[in-house]
């Protein structure tokens, strides 16, 4: 465990709300929450849905998180952030804790495997692997590499992590979201993960900066909260 999740875990506070006992990690999440919504929270999408998903930063939600994230050995940590910085895909390292929550032995209702969540037919046709590969948290990682390489192609991290979700055949690349949201005004809420998902990677990737980037020794005189690109359109 980190320094800083250590002292966020171990060090309590008082709520002025409730007069109640409040972990200074509780209230540390609350503040990142807001930072979030102050910065980051715009009118189009993806970022329209922010205040939607928002509770995926809850304080159970990032405990559970982190459990997982120390079941992973700081050398596998290193090395998949290492493949993924020098594919100019850092920001999809962070999927493993929307896909998986950093759990190399998830499956899936659907059948997805692994810490990246990768479908075994995906697996097969683009990285030559068997699906008892998946369980291999690197093997998984560098499939999931590849996926998102082959996403690159398309402009904008948005449309890329649509592209890495599985993109629904029947709403086109232009005004994709709007196409979704029009579907879930008109009572189709199975469209709704699709809806939320670009949103949901700009979370955990700040989520992941926040709370886990000095484990992997990352620099930290960037600003972790700077505005990025919402472009949809490739």
């Amino acid at each position: 465990m980190s320094k800083l999740m250590l002292l966020l875990c171990l060090v309590c506070g008082l709520s002025p709300q409730t007069g109640t006992a409040q972990s200074i990690y509780d209230l540390s999440v609350q503040a990142f929450q807001a930072k979030i919504l102050r910065r980051h929270y715009q009118t189009e999408p993806p970022y329209l849905y922010l205040p939607k998903v928002m509770d995926h930063a809850s304080f159970p939600n990032l405990r559970h998180l982190e459990a997982n994230w120390n079941k992973l050995s700081l050398a596998l940590r290193q090395s998949v952030y290492d493949d993924f910085k020098s594919a100019g895909a850092e920001r999809f390292f962070w999927l493993m804790l929307l896909e998986s929550e950093s759990n190399p032995s998830k499956v899936s209702p659907v059948g997805a495997v692994g810490l990246y969540q990768i479908m075994p037919q995906s697996a097969k046709e683009i990285c030559g692997l068997q699906r008892h590969d998946l369980f291999d948290p690197q093997k998984n990682a560098a499939c999931a590499l590849r996926i998102v390489q082959r996403c690159q192609k398309l402009r904008g991290w948005p449309a890329q992590a649509i592209c890495y979700n599985g993109k629904l055949a029947s709403c086109k690349w232009k005004g994709y979201q709007k196409c979704l949201a029009k579907k879930a005004k008109e009572g189709n809420t199975a469209v709704l993960e699709s809806l939320y998902f670009p949103v949901k990677v700009f979370l955990y990737q700040k989520v992941g900066e926040k709370f886990f980037l000095e484990d992997l020794q990352v620099p930290f005189e960037v600003d972790l909260l700077d505005p990025v690109c919402a472009e949809l359109s490739p």
